[in-house]
């Protein structure tokens, strides 16, 4: 099985889970309706494999209790993958904190790449007036 715990899904309206492993047989469905062993069973459900759901949706109602056979299963309308709860816990961005928005205190000394700069009274070097000289290479 994939590397969830739970596999969840909403078919026609009604939301499903497949928790735990799957039987052999749950197994062996895979293999017969949609040619796939489980070590490819999730990335045929990443890519919506129509095989690998019909069989998916087979045995998440069959768990549920309900009987569906394959001739039912082709009749599903909508299916819809879910995300798993824990997985979209893990995937939450957290709200930014309060000092990563506010602009910093004036009390904060920040270099400022101008105040940096040397100024003609500084540099050494300065005339003070600009040369009109132009570097030859």
């Amino acid at each position: 099985m994939p590397d969830q715990d739970t596999l969840r899904a909403r078919i026609d309206g009604k939301e499903y889970s497949l928790d735990g492993q799957m039987t052999l047989g749950e197994q062996r469905l895979f293999k017969q309706v949609g040619g796939l062993r489980l070590a490819e069973l999730e990335e045929a459900l990443n890519a919506l494999d129509q095989d690998a759901l019909i069989v998916l949706a087979m045995i998440m109602k069959r768990r549920a209790g309900e009987t569906c056979t394959l001739e039912d299963a082709e009749k599903i309308v909508d299916m819809e993958l879910l995300p798993n709860e824990d997985a979209a816990a893990d995937d939450a961005v957290p709200p930014p904190s309060p000092a990563a928005d506010s602009p910093p205190s004036e009390d904060v000394a920040s270099p400022s790449p101008v105040a940096q700069l040397p100024s003609r009274e500084t540099n050494p070097n300065s005339s003070g007036t600009p040369s009109s000289q132009t570097a030859s290479a």
